[in-house]
């Protein structure tokens, strides 16, 4: 999962990938190593890289507070936006921001132009996020529950090298 955070007008690229019972998190070029324990209320007891830390995790609508060894850390949820020159063909994005009621699909399957990934429901509204492409889901950013903002990565789709890159109408 590919997530990003603003701390002191700096903007952070998170990726964490849950492995059995850690969490690998690489943050910058910096990796981590995790195990944590939910202690209830927003308590966490964290180990990493053979060090124990007790925290307290509280949240704000896109804000995140983290108490943490007598500091205060205020991380601000963001959205990497797409332009022109960044976005990734087969990246698809979530067209508006909500939670993730439905997936119908998974890592591996093969699915064709405008069949359904997704649904989101926002403001008791659903919206179906669909294939723009015949492709191969590589990666699934999110699972059935979670939240997530408009413009956000939902899919990652490789294009079917039978289509030599054509425009499929």
């Amino acid at each position: 999962m590919e997530l990003y955070y603003e701390h002191k007008n700096n903007m952070h690229k998170i990726q964490v990938e849950q492995k059995s019972d850690t969490w690998e998190i690489q943050i910058g070029d910096n990796l981590y190593k995790v195990s944590a324990s939910d202690l209830g209320n927003g308590k966490l007891h964290i180990k990493t890289n053979n060090l124990v830390f007790r925290t307290r995790i509280f949240c704000n609508g896109q804000k995140r507070f983290v108490f943490l060894d007598g500091n205060t850390y205020c991380l601000k949820r963001a959205i990497r936006f797409s332009t022109v020159h960044d976005h990734v063909e087969g990246e698809i994005l979530s067209p508006i921001g909500g939670k993730i009621i439905k997936v119908f699909v998974s890592e591996g399957d093969i699915v064709n132009k405008h069949e359904d990934l997704l649904i989101i429901e926002s403001m008791k509204m659903e919206h179906k996020v669909k294939a723009p492409m015949k492709g191969t889901v590589m990666r699934l950013q999110h699972g059935e529950g979670a939240i997530v903002d408009t413009g956000e990565v939902l899919v990652d789709i490789e294009r079917d090298k039978s289509t030599n890159g054509q425009a499929e109408w």
